[in-house]
């Protein structure tokens, strides 16, 4: 739940600053794919906060582990990551939409997790 008040915070606002009703790439992955991939680096982001914390670890060094174990899991380079993103803030309604859906994966992830699933 606090990975979802901080992308609604902090991640968004700034995205919502430029125009533009562009087609997205053609090689980008598709929008369900993104919305796993986006996903599961929030997940990995949280994982490696927890465990920094609780092991005393640096959590920038477990965050970068995680985020290229889960671009490996994708099987996306770091620069095609940020190919996306800075096309997606360059068109934030359709980043509005794409992060509306990673929210809603995120939730039922959490209520996965709640549920003991």
């Amino acid at each position: 739940m606090r990975l979802l008040i901080y992308v609604l915070l902090f991640v968004l606002p700034p995205l919502i600053s430029c125009n533009g009703e562009q087609s997205r790439p053609s090689h980008f992955p598709g929008t369900k794919q993104l919305v796993f991939l986006l996903s599961d680096l929030h997940e990995a982001d949280a994982l490696a906060e927890q465990e920094g914390r609780q092991a005393g670890k640096s959590v920038a060094e477990l965050q970068k582990h995680y985020r290229n174990w889960v671009l490996k899991k994708h099987r996306m380079e770091e620069a095609e990551m940020k190919e996306i993103l800075e096309w997606y803030r360059a068109h934030p309604e359709e980043f509005k939409q794409l992060y509306s859906e990673v929210i809603t994966e995120l939730s039922k992830r959490e209520s996965k997790v709640a549920a003991g699933h």
